[in-house]
């Protein structure tokens, strides 16, 4: 698992590693849990630790672009109804 974690590396980004590390994680914790391999079988992604993700800070949208998004949506349909309490809801994340 290592080695494929080393050479997946050197041709993704950290994102694309730590996903693929975690979709083999569940796969391999998901046959554990159904008892597929024998009983002598030990999960091999147990002793792996994840891979390094680097904290990114994300830049907030300014509230004049806010606004800016809020101003085009001028009818009372579904998607301007919609889209509308997407960025509503989004304030309390």
């Amino acid at each position: 698992m290592h080695s494929y974690s080393l050479m997946f590396s050197e041709q993704r980004n950290e994102g694309d590693v730590h996903a693929s590390f975690r979709t083999i994680r569940a796969f391999f914790h998901w046959i554990e849990k159904e008892e597929l391999m024998p009983m002598e079988w030990k999960n091999p992604i147990k002793p792996v630790k994840a891979p390094h993700l680097p904290k990114q800070i994300i830049e907030p949208v300014s509230l004049e672009d806010v606004n800016s998004l809020l101003r085009t949506y001028r009818g009372d349909g579904f998607f301007d109804n919609r889209d509308r309490a997407m960025i509503f809801s989004s304030e309390n994340c």
